[in-house]
């Protein structure tokens, strides 16, 4: 019998009828089983890692292809134990490495295009962010298609707050080491920001707040217009979480220095919502927030500040008073609990 026959899946390990006659309290024993189990599978992997590659031939494609059908399950010590024997596997055995990116990929691709049914996404982006950034360097066409054609995709998954951590990380990780993408990663995201869930909106500014961070001028403005209008509509939503996080883009000093480098092009995007957002908005958080962006936005560039006070006095017969003389120090308002 080979070792990848004695890969057991989780499907394997009881019959439906005997799954019945389990009582609450034989939970901690069959757990403890399990997790001896695993740990024994762990033990008898490591004693043929440490074989030399040129002596082993039970690390093959087969096991790959196990112990990625393992990782497709409820249970996180099953999911946790294959991740960590994949990870083995791809750490010594180089010429098995593409395979492994390979069919990586293709649990990816089956998710986003066939079926979001797939359990271990997590475990799989935490294994690909190992792959990113310790093991290989990988060509820079092969890290636009991963990034474009894979990890951006994943974005629109209805269970991304099952792995957005993970995923936000692999894209940062990429996006450190080939800026020159960011903008297309970026306009990307933009296409696929969400419409109907407040709580994807918060993952995405986010995850645009911490690329933002990381980008230089140059990619700055090929990604100006499109990001700060969405920013706009942002700052406006009646979700106080959704605005709070766009408002966050004047927290960063690694953000407000790309926007003091081209104020008169956001000021006049972000003005007029930011004017009406802070006397309409109906959460006295959010309007606190607004006024300090507005602080900020004054000390910039204070004569184009004026004129767009003046222009939108006018139009909406509104009174500036209140956020010129805001005191004290604008950052300080980032920090206030929101109020529900």
């Amino acid at each position: 019998m080979s070792l990848s026959d004695q890969i057991v899946s989780p499907a394997d390990e009881a019959d439906e009828s005997d799954a019945a006659a389990i009582v609450a309290n034989d939970i901690a024993p069959m757990e403890q089983e399990a997790l001896a189990k695993r740990q024994l599978t762990i033990e008898i992997f490591t004693h043929f890692l440490n074989i030399s590659v040129e002596e082993n031939r039970e690390i093959d494609e087969k096991i790959i292809v196990k112990l990625l059908e393992n990782l497709d399950t409820k249970d996180s010590g099953e999911r946790d134990c294959s991740q960590e024997l994949l990870f083995r596997i791809y750490r010594r055995f180089e010429g098995l490495r593409p395979y492994i990116r390979k069919q990586i990929t293709n649990v990816f691709y089956r998710f986003i295009h066939e079926t979001e049914q797939i359990d271990g996404i997590a475990e799989l982006l935490e294994l690909l962010k190992v792959i990113i950034k310790n093991y290989d360097v990988l060509p820079l066409a092969d890290r636009e298609q991963l990034l474009l054609n894979v990890l951006l995709p994943l974005h629109k998954s209805e269970s991304l707050k099952t792995f957005n951590v993970q995923l936000e990380s692999c894209v940062l990780d990429l996006l450190k080491e080939n800026a020159s993408l960011i903008p297309k990663f970026i306009n990307g995201l933009l296409r696929l920001w969400p419409k109907t869930s407040t709580k994807k909106e918060v993952i995405f500014m986010k995850e645009l707040v911490k690329i933002l961070q990381i980008t230089k001028h140059k990619q700055f403005l090929k990604i100006l217009i499109p990001l700060f209008h969405r920013t706009a509509k942002c700052v406006s939503s009646p979700c106080v979480l959704v605005a709070e996080a766009a408002c966050y883009l004047w927290s960063k000093k690694e953000i407000v220095r790309l926007i003091i480098k081209n104020n008169e092009d956001i000021m006049s995007i972000m003005f007029p919502t930011l004017y009406q957002v802070s006397r309409e908005h109906w959460s006295q958080h959010i309007r606190d927030i607004v006024y300090s962006v507005l602080k900020i936005i004054k000390q910039i560039n204070e004569d184009l500040f004026m004129q767009l006070c003046r222009t939108y006095n006018y139009k909406l017969e509104l009174k500036v008073d209140k956020f010129i003389e805001v005191e004290g120090n604008p950052s300080e308002t980032f920090k206030k609990p929101v109020n529900r």
